[in-house]
């Protein structure tokens, strides 16, 4: 049964006045995702908006849930503009919890958190397109990578780490091979990070060392 906590924090690490009043919510979503955590995440929202609370902490302990109610509260957060949004993975952010995450300023990784495997199970390009544009429009908002954050939906995505003289990128195999002579020379194949008809699923450490996790 998902559980849906709001909490007001006087402390959670970035205070050191536990006397002081609350500077920031806690909503903790465990379980599945589904339509009703939609109101209940956006009433929480709107509390800490009303509080002028800075800091909204996002617990997530999620392994199944409809997509789309994730992208409706992912929008929700995108939308408190004015709040700072701190999303820790205590153990998985599947599914609908993997695109809550991506909703993130910042991801924190539990030691054995999991982060990914977003996917709703098909290939139908109808269906699988909108999640697909939904999680690259997450992370390039967020300055997560956008190819990787695809991948955790698209088993069609190939995704390859490639140093460049600007530093770490992500590639699908399809636009490595397109890129110019004259800039692949420059290029260097450092690993395969997904293959093709896999889903992308990484644990606390790979989470880190891709960029979405600290």
């Amino acid at each position: 049964m998902t559980r849906l906590i709001v909490s007001l924090l006087a402390s959670v690490g970035y205070f050191s006045n536990l006397a002081a009043e609350p500077r920031a919510l806690l909503i903790s979503i465990q379980g599945a995702v589904y339509a009703p955590q939609i109101d209940q995440a956006r009433l929480a929202l709107k509390e800490a908006q009303a509080r002028g609370l800075p800091i909204l902490f996002i617990e997530i302990d999620v392994s199944e849930g409809e997509p789309i109610y994730g992208r409706e509260i992912a929008e929700s957060i995108n939308d408190a503009a004015d709040i700072k949004t701190v999303v820790y993975v205590k153990d998985k952010a599947y599914a609908a919890g993997a695109v809550i995450a991506l909703a993130g300023n910042e991801i924190v990784m539990g030691r054995t958190a999991t982060l990914g495997n977003a996917g709703i199970g098909t290939k139908d390009e109808k269906k699988l397109s909108p999640l697909r544009a939904a999680l690259s429009t997450l992370a390039r908002r967020r300055g997560y990578p956008s190819r990787l954050a695809e991948a955790m939906a698209d088993p069609d995505l190939q995704v390859l780490e490639v140093r460049t003289p600007a530093g770490i990128r992500y590639y699908t195999d399809a636009e490595m091979k397109s890129l110019p002579a004259a800039q692949l020379e420059k290029t260097t194949l450092e690993r395969t990070v997904v293959e093709k008809d896999k889903i992308l699923t990484l644990d606390a450490d790979e989470a880190v060392a891709t960029g979405f996790a600290r």
